[in-house]
């Protein structure tokens, strides 16, 4: 390792590629990695609930709902009668779904943004329909279909 003299204190500094390799050697408290599409679709896949976030009068709401994934698009089930329900017509939505271990302070993200829509085809068996834990009556199903996936990690140190 070459260093160079400071003369006016007597102490050694590193050189540019010294303080390039120490600072890519660090180990930080945390890192932050980006997950692959297809990991998120996995991660999706993985989780039971989700949050869907869409907008109320110009305002964000954020909501969790249970869902089941058909190809690459979110499926979820919901009452006509409810402010999601109305909402839901048509527009762009974001769709999160993470995990998280507050002991390692590690964890991950994903999220799909894209169109919303009803979806009544028959295309979706009912028994593969997503079952809302919620109870009442949630007789129409959303579809989401994504146009952005992201995905991050955060490895513990």
């Amino acid at each position: 390792m070459e260093t160079t003299t400071n003369s006016n204190v007597g102490w050694l500094h590193p050189t540019r590629a010294e303080e390039v390799e120490m600072i890519s050697d660090r180990w930080f408290p945390s890192h932050v990695t980006e997950i692959s599409t297809q990991e998120c679709y996995e991660l999706l896949a993985s989780r039971p609930v989700g949050r869907i976030a869409f907008l109320v009068d110009g305002d964000p709401l954020v909501l969790p709902v249970n869902y089941v994934v058909d190809g690459h698009d979110i499926l979820f089930r919901t009452s006509p009668r409810t402010e999601l329900g109305r909402s839901m017509t048509r527009g762009r939505v974001a769709f999160e779904v993470d995990d998280f271990d507050e002991f390692n302070q590690s964890g991950w993200s994903v999220l799909f943004q894209g169109s919303v829509g009803y979806d009544d085809s028959d295309a979706v068996e009912p028994g593969d329909r997503p079952e809302p834990w919620a109870e009442g009556v949630r007789n129409l199903v959303v579809r989401i279909r994504p146009r952005l996936v992201t995905g991050r990690r955060l490895l513990s140190a």
